[in-house]
């Protein structure tokens, strides 16, 4: 242990010395950001090291160096956003021919966006402090509330067509993407993120004391927001479908009156 401990020291100072070069150099800066997170699990992982001793994670949580690894982290994820929504199977499951496998029926795009928000939660639960665990938070939050903007903005134009493929695995991915969040919601992961939001929110006025009471009793989640706004386009898209359904059936009884 006083060897890794010792090897560790080594590492910080060669990082300290890099960082300043890397921070505008995007491809550089990641690839040091994911050598430092491998590093780091297979440090505890496989090498018993101890939690109270020096940390990579520490460095990677400066100030200067963290907020440049929000903003990467960030642009990767929108473009992977855009990838997997242009993406010729975004719409269609994986496991469409497994019927007991595919009983949401989620799409391509839903199921890897999804998992690339899993991914981002592994890269930052080891930092150090609850601080910037709820950025990383308030990050995935934003990428949640920009994929619903865009399957809004898709589902728009294939509005007419309410029942139509696309439309309904948009519905698909709306109701997925809303059962995770509540799924995540009772994760003790995120309910320590609840706590330390909890904390910090007390400290400060944004924050009712209803919203307050509400945190504190476990009554709500920080998916919340989110998982309100994605069961609101849900209950809209499904109006729509009634509507429509309710449209083609009164048009056919007319039809069928007027011919009697």
């Amino acid at each position: 242990l006083e060897f890794s401990r010792a090897l560790v020291m080594l590492i910080l100072e060669k990082l300290a010395a890099d960082i300043p070069f890397l921070l505008y150099d995007d491809t550089l800066f990641c690839h040091l950001v994911d050598e430092v997170l491998l590093f780091e699990r297979e440090l505890y992982s496989v090498h018993g090291y101890l939690s109270s001793f020096p940390s990579c994670m520490h460095i990677l949580s400066e100030e200067s160096c963290f907020q440049r690894w929000l903003t990467v982290e960030k642009k990767f994820a929108l473009q992977k956003m855009d990838s997997m929504l242009s993406s010729e199977a975004a719409w269609v499951s994986q496991y469409k021919d497994i019927s007991d496998v595919d009983e949401m029926k989620v799409p391509d795009c839903a199921e890897t966006f999804m998992t690339l928000l899993l991914v981002i939660t592994d890269r930052y639960k080891n930092l150090p402090t609850a601080s910037r665990k709820l950025q990383f938070l308030g990050l995935q939050k934003e990428l949640v509330d920009d994929f619903r903007i865009r399957l809004t903005q898709v589902m728009k134009e294939e509005s007419r067509d309410s029942l139509g493929f696309r439309y309904c695995a948009i519905l698909n991915a709306v109701n997925y993407i809303a059962t995770v969040l509540a799924d995540w919601a009772d994760n003790v992961f995120f309910l320590q993120l609840q706590q330390a939001e909890l904390e910090v929110c007390a400290e400060s006025s944004a924050v009712s004391q209803l919203q307050l009471g509400q945190l504190a009793s476990m009554e709500s989640s920080v998916f919340d927001e989110m998982i309100n706004l994605l069961e609101r386009l849900k209950h809209d898209m499904l109006s729509r479908q009634v509507h429509h359904v309710f449209k083609e059936v009164t048009d056919a009884a007319k039809l069928y009156k007027k011919e009697r």
